[in-house]
């Protein structure tokens, strides 16, 4: 008989990572599958997707969070499918990105494990500009170097007041109102809401040329490189060409 060593039985079995591959052209089941909605983002049997579904398989006991290869443009299907699995969304790095004139929420988070947002831009989204519908424990998020613009719309929705602190590490961000202007640094609201961004943020003017136009171009004496914003290429900015 073969006695384990200590160290061998007091090790766990190592967890497995899927990686779940989702790109493609969406050519061979169209209309069901287009090139902006691969046939994995169908639901052709069911109620999920195939990529749902197999997110799903590839869950629980002796697995560790998915790594999911995908393209830009499919970044936001993958989080929203995966989040309706209840499954946690992880390893999300948002960086570089304006997003702006959403109908809800510029970015909007359920539950998840090392999900960063840095550098970013987040302008006039109808709602609120970060939205989370969870305010538990299970967040992880760090939150650097970002614009939070808003006019007259709300920064942040209820549930981010609501998080543990250790659930979000933020730090470093700028906050303005375009329609509430320098009263609103006296607003309780905003005042929260730049409280919550964490250490180093500040709400000023990021003095945008024209954002009401969409032309987020800083000039020369915008705070926003006070908080290690580094501005964005805007040649590329704008709606996806229709292909």
């Amino acid at each position: 008989m073969t006695v384990p060593s200590p160290q061998t039985a007091q090790s766990p079995l190592p967890r497995i990572t899927p990686v779940l591959l989702c790109g493609g052209s969406g050519t061979r089941l169209w209309p069901l599958s287009r090139k902006s909605y691969p046939k994995q983002f169908a639901r052709l049997m069911g109620d999920e997707s195939l990529f749902q579904a197999s997110a799903r398989r590839l869950s629980g006991a002796g697995f560790a969070a998915p790594l999911i290869l995908t393209g830009e443009p499919f970044r936001f299907i993958v989080t929203e499918q995966l989040a309706a699995t209840e499954q946690a969304a992880s390893g999300i790095l948002i960086e570089n990105n304006i997003i702006t004139h959403t109908i809800s929420g510029a970015f909007h988070t359920n539950v998840g494990i090392n999900l960063e947002l840095y550098n970013n831009i987040f302008a006039f989204n109808r709602n609120f500009q970060l939205t989370s519908a969870y305010p538990g424990a299970a967040h992880q998020m760090a939150i650097r170097r970002n614009i939070i613009l808003a006019d007259g719309q709300k920064m942040l929705n209820d549930p981010w007041f609501k998080m543990p602190a250790k659930a979000v590490a933020a730090s470093d961000n700028l906050l303005w109102d375009m329609k509430a202007g320098n009263a609103g640094g006296k607003d309780k609201g905003i005042a929260a809401a730049v409280k919550l961004m964490g250490e180093g943020s500040t709400y000023a003017d990021p003095k945008f040329a024209n954002p009401k136009k969409d032309d987020f171009t800083l000039p020369a004496d915008s705070p926003a490189p006070k908080i290690g914003f580094v501005p964005l290429d805007l040649s590329g900015a704008g709606p996806r060409p229709r292909q």
